[in-house]
Order: C-alpha cells, then structure tokens, then sequence
C-alpha cells in the first residue's frame, strides 16, 4: 500500500514539475501570428440555471490577456457572435469574451480554458517579433 501511494505521489509530482517549467506557451495547442485576430464563439441562449434568454440583446465583451504580465485589457465589444482583436503591441496574448445581459455579467472565457474553446483546442495570439540577426561575426 505504502508503495502505491509513493508512486501516485511522485507521479503527480512529476507532471507537476513539467507544467511549471513548460509555463504557459506550452499550454497552448496553436499560436497564431500577427496582430489582428478574428474571433467567433456560441451565442448564449440561456441563463446558468437553463433559463432561455428569449427576446433579450445579449452583447459580448472581447479582452486579451497579455501571457508576460497577466494584464487583462478590454479590446472591443460586439452584438454579434463574431469580432476582430487587435493586439496593442508585440508579446504573446490569450483572447477572452464575456456575456452581458443587462446587468448580468458572465465570467470571461479565456483561450486557454479547454472548457470553453471549440474542440478543447487551447489558442493564442503572438504579435511577430523581429528575425533573428543573420551574417554575425567579430571584425
């Protein structure tokens, strides 16, 4: 007995260990270049309890989250279940959206929250940086 427990333990230690050295670019399934990103997502239909949100405007709130410096930053707003973000400068980024009807806010749903992506396919977005310098020598 005491043997399974020490190798369930030093099993979750081990994938513990990883997850905290791969950090958050390992997360992601696919990055995707550039500094527009187009969105889409589900409309929501009901209230958390099952309710239909029937004949209410529910609008979507778009954010990104900069992976560097956790900084969660409001990029747009849209009524449809579409819409672009644009990045506000180079770095690697997670994209959100969040649900407001009326006065009800749902929580964001983040690109790196398998549950709330399409497929469980986590994403990002990376502003390109610069290439590598090439021809480099000493004179």
């Amino acid at each position: 007995m005491k043997k399974i427990i020490l190798t369930i333990i030093l099993v979750l230690g081990l994938a513990g260990a990883a997850g905290a050295f791969n950090g958050d670019a390992a997360a992601a399934d696919t990055w995707h270049r550039g500094i527009s990103h187009n969105l889409a997502w589900d409309a929501v239909t009901t209230y958390e309890d099952g309710t239909p949100v029937d004949g209410e405007a529910v609008s979507y709130s778009i954010f990104i989250k900069n992976v560097a410096t956790g900084a969660e930053i409001k990029v747009g707003t849209s009524s449809e279940t579409a819409a672009t973000a644009v990045l506000p400068s180079r770095g690697r980024y997670r994209f959100g959206v969040q649900a407001t009807l009326g006065e009800d806010v749902s929580p964001i749903t983040w690109s790196d929250n398998a549950e709330g992506c399409a497929n469980g396919e986590l994403f990002g977005g990376r502003w390109l940086f610069p290439f590598w310098p090439k021809n480099f020598k000493h004179r």
